[in-house]
C-alpha cells in the first residue's frame, strides 16, 4: 500500500529491582531488564523471544507481551532497533526504544 505506519507497545518493564520496588526485590529483575536494553542495542531478539516463562515470573514483568507484539510485526522485514533510554527509578525499569524497517 505504501503508506507509512506507527506502531506503539507500551508496558513497564521489571517491578522489581530494588528492595522498596513496588513487587519487592528479585534478582531476576535486573537481569530480564538487561535483556530487554541488550536487544535495543543490539537488535538481536532471539533472547528476548525465548525468555523463560519463569524468569518473567520472577522478574515481575510488565511489558513482555507489548514488545513480542512490536516484534512480531517486524518478523517478516529485516528491522534495526535503537535504544534511546533506560532508567530504573523506584525499582520499576523504563525504556524508550525504536524498531524500524531497514
Amino acid at each position: 500500500l505504501n503508506r507509512n505506519l506507527l506502531l506503539v507497545a507500551s508496558g513497564d518493564l521489571s517491578h522489581r529491582l530494588t528492595y522498596i520496588a513496588p513487587a519487592g526485590y528479585n534478582p531476576q529483575g535486573k537481569l530480564f531488564d538487561s535483556m530487554i536494553v541488550n536487544f535495543f542495542e543490539t537488535g538481536d531478539a532471539s533472547s528476548v523471544k525465548h525468555m523463560d516463562w519463569e524468569l518473567l515470573e520472577r522478574a515481575g514483568e510488565g511489558g513482555y507481551k507489548p514488545l513480542m507484539t512490536l516484534i512480531g510485526a517486524f518478523s517478516d522485514s529485516p528491522f534495526k532497533s535503537k535504544l534511546y533510554s533506560y532508567e530504573g527509578p523506584f525499582g520499576v525499569g523504563y525504556l524508550v526504544g525504536g524498531i524500524e524497517e531497514r
